[in-house]
């Protein structure tokens, strides 16, 4: 473990890195003499224009192995850095600061971060793939803060890597670019832009099974122009979430997939294409798809005295089931969001959830409602327990109706209106918890109130 000096305009490999004066050259120099659980400090220039630590061709990170809790620290610091260790206000920041600059050149190369066990973390570095942008490792971390990366083909994901951006901008200018999930690997991004130059079509895919993406606060209004797909290829086991991010003027959230994965969903709440949410807004633009169907927020069809988030008024989930993969009888069911009310300990209580919908009355091997009590053994009670894959599914019999509610006032699709109702006494104070199952294959759309009714 060492501290590293690295100057892309004065350095020279033939240093040994230990002072500005001594600075290397090359990133992957200053890299190795650091070693695993080092510091590399990098200069852009003193001359105020970035010059770059660059390549005519493919070009390989390879990083020492290194832990997690200690891994390899790559820090961007500005013009005229002297201090040894540079002090906090000389490291680069991402849309203030030119930052050092990493690049590859010429078509069809790549930039690969590779290494056993590589743990890394990037602040204040920006890098240039002329084509993939990925790990060619396994069982990695790799942090990027503060970062602009750039790249014309795809960004891969690779087995068992994990990328966390934070605070990055994430840019290519190639209409076929985007990220690939493959492996058993995840995304994470925290804030920044995303931007393509032009007209995107889909911005996640995959190729193999068990990758993952989780995007929260990013800025994706620059991405293209409208009809951005945010998730396509979903016939691999691939979850991806969007939390409050800012979308361009149009998008869908999935791309229709017959052979979707049961493991494969998307995800988006708090999403808009107007501005990026905060956690004091609306708790709705909730919107999720998986294989057995789509969930989204409704503001019409809406029960009187029913769900109200206090900021854009009443609403309720549309649950709209995919007639070719939710199939009656077997355990692939549409579930909502969990819904959730506070409960007293000690005393019996009465759950009711309330749904509707405009075109049938629905049987219990329909749908079902899934309940929790607060309990002293940890134990779970369920209302209407209709479980597809156990012997007793067929006693139960399509001809069984969900109770039907006489008492509620729904705008629009209010001419079947139905409710689950279970009466238990928590074992202790707490949440108590609901989700609608729905495994109808006739495609007809049910909403549910999110407000769990206590009696």
């Amino acid at each position: 473990m060492a501290t590293a000096y690295c100057d892309f305009e004065a350095g020279s490999d033939s240093n040994d890195g230990s002072t500005w004066t001594l600075a290397e050259l090359t990133l992957q120099a200053a890299i190795t003499t650091a070693g695993a659980g080092g510091v590399v400090y990098v200069r852009r220039t003193n001359a105020g224009t970035p010059t770059k630590d660059t390549a005519a061709a493919s070009r390989t990170l390879t990083i020492p192995a290194s832990t997690i809790t200690n891994p390899v620290t790559i820090i961007g610091c500005k013009d005229g850095t002297t201090a040894e260790p540079p002090t906090s206000s000389d490291i680069c920041v991402r849309g203030t600061d030119n930052l050092p600059h990493f690049e590859v050149t010429g078509g069809g190369n790549d930039l690969t971060w590779a290494g056993a066990t590589t743990h890394s973390t990037f602040i204040g570095i920006e890098f240039t793939s002329q084509d993939r942008f990925q790990s060619a490792a396994v069982n990695v971390n790799i942090v990027f803060k503060d970062c602009i990366i750039h790249w014309v083909g795809l960004f891969f994901l690779d087995t068992r890597t994990l990328w966390r951006c934070y605070n990055c901008d994430l840019d290519t200018t190639n209409t076929g670019a985007n990220i690939l999930l493959r492996g058993s690997a995840r995304i994470e991004q925290y804030g920044g832009l995303w931007s393509y130059s032009a007209n995107a079509s889909t911005l996640v895919s995959s190729n193999t099974s068990e990758g993952s993406a989780y995007f929260f606060g990013v800025n994706f209004s620059a991405y293209g122009g409208a009809g951005l797909t945010l998730c396509s290829n979903q016939s691999n086991d691939h979850p991806v979430e969007f939390v409050h991010c800012k979308m361009p003027t149009t998008y869908t959230v999935s791309g229709s997939d017959s052979s979707q994965s049961i493991h494969a969903y998307v995800k988006a709440i708090g999403v808009s294409n107007a501005a990026s949410h905060t956690n004091t807004d609306s708790v709705q633009d909730f919107e999720y798809s998986d294989p057995f169907g789509d969930v989204d927020i409704e503001v019409t069809d809406v029960r009187t005295n029913g769900a109200d988030d206090q900021a854009t008024g009443a609403f309720s989930y549309a649950m709209a089931p995919n007639a070719s993969a939710t199939l009656e009888g077997s355990s692939a069911a549409l579930v909502s969001p969990w819904m959730r009310v506070w409960v007293a300990g000690g005393s019996a209580v009465t759950l009711t959830v309330f749904i509707t919908n405009g075109t049938a009355d629905l049987n219990e091997d329909d749908i079902w409602c899934e309940f929790y009590f607060p309990d002293s053994d940890d134990s779970s009670l369920h209302e209407q327990v209709v479980d597809p894959t156990v012997a007793e599914h067929s006693a139960i019999g399509s001809s069984t109706i969900i109770t039907d509610d006489t008492a509620s006032t729904w705008a629009t699709s209010n001419t079947h209106k139905q409710k689950f109702t279970i009466t238990d006494t928590p074992g202790w104070t707490g949440w108590a918890s609901a989700r609608v199952h729905y495994a109808k294959a006739s495609g007809q759309t049910v909403y549910v109130d999110p407000r769990i009714i206590i009696t």
